[in-house]
């Protein structure tokens, strides 16, 4: 009886321990330099994975064997929103202090495009309509409240990018005559005005308020144009490439700009100069960048002709150093990473 108690009692504290060091890796995880981002390397299906940047401490967030993607972290780092795949396909919600999940939009989503608002207090996405044209919704987290914005405009509305005052965003649009346009939406008024008179897609506008970017594909040579919001200031920087294109991406100063081509290459702008970097090695394929919140680093997606996996990875964006910060199976992928702010 004695020795049963005995091994009863260092059981349970085995348990304990394993629930401290469980407890301590997570709050670790919680404080340090965080991505999210999905992969499929624990089932058949991809799903929600935090990670800590600096010690590679890995936390899965959900396990419902679905289709989760596009993680999108809320402006105060304390909500994670990403897409569930499915029939009743909509974007669900983490919060950091709870760890408890809810749903966060109705169903009916057809494309993994959420934005929140720079105050954090609404967020934007986008729903196909039962007449096939793409809308832009508004949520409100105050009240629950959703408003279809573009629902009257009977045009392809997407790729919202809120300004910084977060009462105005830009967006593209596709019309009846499959011309590629962008538009500022005013809260405030409601109004839309067009902005852009050549093929136009994935704009994105800088956390300073001052350029819109996006990605001009008329004519035979595509270029990043950038231009400040009336139009003023505009600049073309011409590129060889042809299809595939990766949306802009600001750092967090806005004073650099990643954009490439999927499947392909990345390279970095720096606004004031136009100076522009390649940042992907020979043989290598990178997308998906994302900027760390200081600045310094860029998240990206990396393959090569060698591996048939995808993983994410850190880049230096100033020396260039690449670091490896998961490592999946042979055939499994890691994509789709998102520092917490």
């Amino acid at each position: 009886m004695f020795g049963w108690m005995l091994r009863s009692l260092g059981l349970l504290l085995l348990l304990v321990c394993a629930a401290l060091l469980a407890a301590g890796a997570v709050g670790r995880l919680l404080r340090g330099p965080m991505l999210a981002f999905t992969s499929d390397r624990a089932s058949q299906s991809f799903e929600i994975m935090l990670m800590d940047a600096a010690l590679g401490t890995l936390l899965q967030v959900t396990s419902n064997g679905r289709t989760n993607s596009a993680p999108q972290w809320s402006p105060d780092g304390m909500t994670l929103a990403w897409l569930q795949g499915g029939d009743d396909a909509s974007f669900r919600a983490l919060d950091m202090n709870t760890f408890a999940i809810r749903q966060l939009t109705s169903p009916l989503i057809s494309s993994p495009v959420l934005v929140w608002a720079p105050q954090g207090d609404r967020f934007l996405y986008e729903r196909t309509a039962s007449n096939g044209w793409k809308n832009i919704l508004l949520t409100s987290l105050a009240d629950g409240c959703t408003r279809n914005l573009t629902e009257n405009n009977q045009y392809h509305e997407s790729s919202p990018s809120w300004a910084p005052d977060g009462q105005r965003f830009v967006y593209a649009y596709q019309d009846n005559r499959a011309n590629n346009r962008l538009a500022i939406y005013d809260l405030l008024t409601g109004a839309d005005t067009t902005i852009t008179q050549d093929e136009s897609i994935y704009p994105s506008w800088s956390p300073d308020g001052e350029w819109i970017a996006y990605i001009n594909q008329r004519g035979f040579t595509p270029r990043l144009t950038i231009m400040r919001p009336d139009g003023s200031g505009r600049r073309d920087l011409i590129f060889n490439e042809t299809l595939n294109y990766v949306p802009p991406r600001w750092s967090a100063d806005s004073r650099y700009l990643a954009f490439g081509f999927a499947n392909s290459y990345l390279l970095v702008l720096e606004v004031d100069t136009d100076a522009m970097r390649r940042i992907t090695p020979e043989n290598t394929f990178d997308y998906d960048p994302a900027w760390s919140p200081d600045g310094r680093w860029l998240a990206v997606v990396e393959t090569t002709l060698q591996r048939t996996a995808t993983r994410v990875v850190i880049v230096d964006a100033h020396t260039l150093a690449r670091r490896t910060l998961s490592n999946p199976s042979l055939f499994s992928a890691d994509r789709m990473p998102a520092w917490r702010p």
